[in-house]
């Protein structure tokens, strides 16, 4: 087989393609912040140190919206009969979700 450098072109463009996609599934790979952060559930002290992050990652006013779902959420989550089961409920979802599940259970109130 002959050497072409028209291969050689095109496969320098698919490696320069390959190595970019590598990069961002790598780059992507981090740990969740913020509002992506899943919760640890797993038990009341757990719970509380994840909220505890997230109140540094947070601004005020987001930390606030995700305090204010969760208080809501725990007002009206009658099927849980601690507070441990209710932390548990919520063990991996992140504050996304549970303003979202708060929202949504707002919503259907009114």
């Amino acid at each position: 087989m002959r050497w072409n450098p028209k291969l050689r072109k095109s496969g320098a463009g698919l490696l320069k393609g390959c190595m970019l996609l590598v990069g961002l599934v790598l780059g992507g790979c981090g740990e969740a912040t913020g509002l992506a952060r899943p919760l640890d559930g797993t038990s009341i002290d757990n719970f509380n140190q994840s909220v505890t992050q997230l109140e540094h990652e947070l601004s005020a006013a987001e930390f606030r919206r995700f305090r204010s779902a969760l208080n809501y959420l725990q007002v009206h989550a009658l099927e849980h009969d601690s507070v441990a089961g209710f932390y548990r409920s919520l063990d991996g979802k992140t504050a996304t979700a549970i303003i979202q599940t708060a929202d949504d259970q707002r919503a259907e109130e009114q």
